[in-house]
């Protein structure tokens, strides 16, 4: 036959001595594992301290997620669809230098309509192959799938309109519409 420890503890509670593996104190009748006991402070830290992390690690995924979705936005397939065709210029000579519109067709081939369109404008003369640059968006512009829409855009440029010789215009980027701001 074996003999019981005699070994004793402190009741987490009421400090009165117990067996040491006691769960129950029998002076205040209150559990001894802090887990289970409901009057001991530390399990409510523990509850509220994991409701935290949880929350706040939820915050950061769900901000993480929207912004590589942004960044997704910015080079999709869906700009390669769009095309250029039937452009007209004008250029109006001003105090500081000329305006020059331009306008046009853009087409979207792609199924998903298309806003915050940015065309790239090269302006080319005799001399020079690439006399100006302009990268012009039309953010107004939506061009549902499988349509085409009129485009009208103007930029500044420092050539006058009897020097301009070639206008090459060219869709560089787009974003689903809606998504533009």
């Amino acid at each position: 036959m074996e003999i019981p420890s005699l070994e004793t503890k402190l009741c987490r509670h009421c400090y009165q001595p117990i067996h040491a593996k006691a769960r129950m104190c029998h002076h205040c009748a209150s559990r001894q594992s802090w887990i289970a006991s409901q009057q001991d402070p530390r399990m409510g830290i523990a509850i509220f301290g994991g409701i935290g992390l949880i929350v706040v690690f939820m915050f950061v995924f769900v901000y993480a997620l929207e912004r590589s979705s942004k960044g997704e936005e910015k080079r999709t397939a869906w700009e390669s669809s769009l095309t250029i065709s039937n452009v007209k210029t004008r250029s109006v000579s001003l105090n500081g230098g000329n305006e020059i519109y331009v306008m046009g067709e853009v087409h979207n081939t792609s199924e998903i309509p298309l806003n915050c369109i940015v065309f790239e404008v090269r302006l080319s003369t005799k001399k020079e192959d690439l006399a100006d640059y302009l990268l012009l968006e039309q953010s107004k512009l939506l061009v549902s799938g499988n349509e085409t829409s009129i485009f009208r855009i103007k930029g500044s440029t420092m050539l006058n309109a009897d020097e301009i010789e070639d206008v090459q215009v060219k869709a560089l980027s787009a974003k689903k519409a809606n998504k533009c701001y």
